[in-house]
């Protein structure tokens, strides 16, 4: 990877720990969305007992985006009285991944937030994800790309 879009210590910090983290009340929302023909690598074991056994609410949702032909899946697991984030992150994701908008520094304020996020880390990140999109705009103009790859609906698991 190159060393302009390394990830930083503080983003993504929840990765792989999502299900502990919320078991002990320290996350109120995860949430999973990948391209759904390739959705198969969701924790779905980890969190499977804990749903029927109603410590977590779960929610799927497919999105279709007519431009790219492509079809999204996004699961989302709360917390008991939590759900309402889901909702939430459901309409924000939903907008991006239908191609309705683009994505916004506020939908990842947002979006940080419902998933349980510090308010520094939802920085570190933000000036992450700048820096990121500025290395591929740089990346695209030199390779004479007109349309980088600039955040484009990607894997999330967080």
């Amino acid at each position: 990877m190159e060393p302009g879009i390394a990830v930083p210590e503080g983003v993504g910090p929840h990765e792989g720990r999502e299900c502990a983290m919320m078991l002990a009340g320290a996350k109120p929302l995860a949430m999973f969305c990948e391209v759904a023909s390739h959705a198969d690598y969701f924790p779905e074991h980890e969190f499977a007992p804990h749903v029927v056994a109603g410590r977590l609410f779960r929610r799927e949702e497919l999105y279709f985006n007519p431009e790219s032909s492509i079809t999204f899946l996004c699961v989302f697991f709360a917390l008991p009285g939590h759900q309402w984030r889901m909702e939430a992150a459901h309409m924000i994701k939903k907008a991006i991944l239908t191609g309705e908008r683009r994505r916004t520094d506020a939908d990842d304020v947002q979006l940080g937030r419902l998933l349980g996020y510090a308010e520094g880390e939802i920085a570190i990140f933000l000036d992450h994800a700048r820096r990121c999109r500025h290395f591929l705009m740089q990346s695209a103009q030199m390779v004479g790309e007109n349309t980088p790859p600039c955040f484009a609906p990607q894997t999330t698991h967080v």
